[in-house]
């Protein structure tokens, strides 16, 4: 089934609800494995929608948020900035909407089983680079981002954003850029930097900027499509 990204927002906005009160998004949904046992083409609405939103290539993930001015033991979230288009999206310019800190959606773009399911194709900069994707994270604005060229901000999420697998050093991203809209982020890391292989145990996305962090675990042993390893 195709979907476009569109669609598929609309539906995993339903989606996910309905999942939390069924079980429908449990891990354990991963053992069937449909995306090694049936066509791309066959795939209904509800396998793409549990692959891309909860599968060993994607995972909820929490924020901590670290915004300027809140009060202790109180998250806030201020108005959203695009790091490409330097537009504001959310919040307001000059309030605070405070809230919970939210969860973000983190995906590893350059997956085939992505590719299959969502028929899309990513930039040419990210040409030979593991593609991490993060959906709708909050860039909280202050004097000081707010003052800033969308260069400078992508600069900005590139320098805060790491590869790791195991002990190894980690990687730093080579390109950031935004996709559907702005509501992804796109951290592309260079593949000769860090070979990965099934023996590695765990890889792990981490940003950790002024203003917020997280960290998602992804585990190629479980990256399987098809046979090969899909990162």
């Amino acid at each position: 089934m195709d979907l476009t990204r569109r669609e598929l927002t609309r539906r995993m906005l339903v989606g996910t609800a309905l999942g939390a009160a069924s079980g429908f998004l449990a891990p354990n949904a991963w053992a069937e494995e449909f995306w090694n046992k049936k066509d791309p083409s066959a795939w209904s609405t509800d396998e793409i929608l549990l692959l891309t939103t909860n599968s060993p290539w994607a995972h909820d993930t929490r924020l901590d948020l670290k915004a300027r001015g809140a009060a202790a033991g109180e998250d806030t979230i201020d108005a959203v900035r695009d790091p490409t288009s330097g537009g504001f999206r959310g919040g307001s310019e000059g309030g605070r909407t405070k809230g919970k800190a939210p969860n973000a959606m983190v995906t590893w773009e350059s997956a085939e089983p992505l590719f299959d399911a969502l028929r899309y194709k990513l930039p040419a900069d990210f040409v030979n680079h593991y593609v991490i994707g993060v959906k709708d994270l909050p860039i909280v604005v202050d004097a000081g981002p707010r003052r800033q060229s969308p260069e400078q901000l992508t600069d900005w999420l590139k320098n805060s954003a790491t590869l790791r697998a195991g002990s190894r050093e980690p990687v730093q991203a080579g390109v950031v850029a935004t996709s559907r809209g702005g509501a992804m982020v796109l951290f592309g890391f260079l593949k000769e930097l860090l070979p990965l292989s099934r023996s590695d145990k765990e890889v792990v996305f981490s940003l950790d900027t002024n203003q917020l962090a997280l960290k998602t675990k992804f585990q190629p042993k479980e990256m399987i499509y098809r046979g090969r390893l899909a990162l």
